[in-house]
């Protein structure tokens, strides 16, 4: 850290934040109708006026009963407002969103910020910690949805990565299916390193919910998570049609996430 550097001492609050980066307010009901209030006064009009946003599947929503992750490709940081503004309103005041802790959650400011405005909750990006699953899980159980994007961050070329191994198993600790989602034209509107949004068609596409109850979960073991994995991906590119990536290339720049 800066302040070790220094020569000066961290503050014990600093140390208090980086050890548990959990915000349990932004899950009230106040913090809920202000998210609520930014998504549909200020969020939504600004990317509306970028991405001119299209709709698809939402039929498959109801196919499936709450609490469900939201497995999503990964090339922009309008990817987490496209897909909530997507959702019903019913599903959006339920749904939190996966984010890089290292990224989003390593100064305060920054982390009430993103809690605030999406629901986020921070994730450890390599090889999620006991604790950080444990929270997920518990989550999960208390019927929260979550959106997880499996890349492990953004796609810096746009084209689809090969997802992380936590999102089946999530999957499989809690129970929960997944639904495929994909997310095209935001990589035109605003890919890894720029600041500012470009105009651009922006589609959300929701796919037919894997591991739902009667179908298959994943496998145990490193071989069926790696499977099951491997056949979200497959449902996600079906959605995109993105180029997919050489085996081992590694996602860009961090971002919001799930990993193992």
């Amino acid at each position: 850290m800066a302040e070790e550097a220094e020569g000066r001492r961290p503050s014990p609050w600093r140390k208090e934040y980086r050890r548990d980066r959990d915000l349990p307010w932004a899950r009230s009901p106040a913090a809920r109708a202000v998210r609520s209030a930014l998504l549909n006064f200020v969020i939504g009009p600004v990317f509306r006026y970028y991405g001119r946003p299209a709709v698809f599947g939402l039929e498959n929503l109801r196919l499936v009963k709450p609490p469900f992750l939201l497995a999503a490709n990964h090339s922009s940081h309008l990817d987490t407002p496209a897909i909530l503004l997507a959702l019903p309103p019913r599903l959006r005041r339920r749904t939190l969103v996966a984010a890089a802790a290292d990224y989003f959650f390593d100064e305060a400011w920054k982390g009430a910020l993103v809690a605030l405005a999406v629901g986020a909750i921070a994730v450890e990006r390599e090889r999620p910690p006991r604790q950080s699953m444990k929270l997920v899980r518990r989550l999960l159980a208390d019927g929260w949805n979550l959106v997880v994007f499996p890349e492990g961050g953004r796609s810096a070329d746009g084209r689809l990565h090969r997802g992380k191994r936590g999102i089946a198993h999530l999957a499989a600790a809690s129970g929960v299916p997944v639904v495929p989602v994909g997310v095209v034209g935001t990589f035109a509107a605003l890919p890894a390193g720029y600041h500012w949004p470009r105009r651009a068609q922006v589609e959300v596409h929701f796919g037919t919910p894997l591991f739902t109850d009667g179908h298959p979960k994943p496998g145990p073991g490193p071989g069926g998570l790696r499977n099951a994995t491997e056949g979200i991906m497959a449902s996600i590119q079906a959605l995109t049609g993105q180029e997919l990536a050489a085996e081992g290339a590694a996602a860009g720049p961090a971002s919001h996430v799930t990993s193992g």
